[in-house]
This record gives C-alpha cells, sequence and structure tokens, in this order.
C-alpha cells in the first residue's frame, strides 16, 4: 500500500480519482491528451508547458494512450512516464485487485515512495 502522500500526479485521463483520493494525491488532467485520440500538436505542447510548470517527475498514462505520445511527452520534458490501467475491460486471467496492485506499483516507482 501507498501512504498518504501530500502532491499531485498528472494522468492523461481523470479515471483515477477514488484512487488519488484514497492516498491524498491531487489528480490533474492534462487536457487534449485523451486515450485512443492523437493530440493536435498545440495540445502536445500545452501538455508540455504544464508538466514543466509544475515540475512533474513523472507522467502516467492509461493503457489505451498511444505510446508515441508518451514518448514524446517524456522526450521534451525530461519526465519519466508509467501506465496505470483504468481497469475498464479485464483481459483473462486479470482480475480488479492484481490491477490495482499494479497501478499502486507505478505510483510508488513515479512518486519515489519506496
Amino acid at each position: 500500500m501507498l501512504p498518504r502522500l501530500p502532491g499531485e500526479h498528472h494522468t492523461a485521463h481523470e479515471a483515477f480519482g477514488y484512487l488519488a483520493e484514497r492516498y491524498g494525491l491531487r489528480q490533474i488532467g492534462i487536457a487534449g491528451v485523451d486515450p485512443g485520440v492523437e493530440p493536435t500538436p498545440a495540445r502536445l505542447r500545452e501538455a508540455v508547458g504544464v508538466v514543466r510548470e509544475a515540475g512533474v517527475r513523472t507522467v502516467f498514462f492509461e493503457t489505451a494512450t498511444a505510446p508515441a505520445v508518451a514518448r514524446t511527452l517524456a522526450e521534451e520534458t525530461g519526465a519519466g512516464t508509467d501506465v496505470l490501467h483504468p481497469v475498464e475491460q479485464v483481459a483473462a486471467g486479470e482480475d480488479y485487485l492484481g490491477l490495482m496492485r499494479e497501478n499502486l506499483d507505478a505510483l510508488r516507482r513515479g512518486l519515489a515512495c519506496g
């Protein structure tokens, strides 16, 4: 489990409100970087500005976000990236608790808390 943490986490899609609330995080969605949709160059520049201004170390993307978008944002800002699973679809052999554990592991790595 994660300790309650002050601070923010940035996501491409605000699908993790309950998780953020439970662990004392503030979720900030980056407008125009939506799962399954390629952002316009203007939206990507805007996202780069948000990440830089906030001093974000890790941007969390959900599984449906194009890897190229995550890579570009990381290269332009120096931030790391990690994946959070929104648990909208669960594949055979996966379960809700297992996916939530993976999400918590990703948050631990990205927020450097353990």
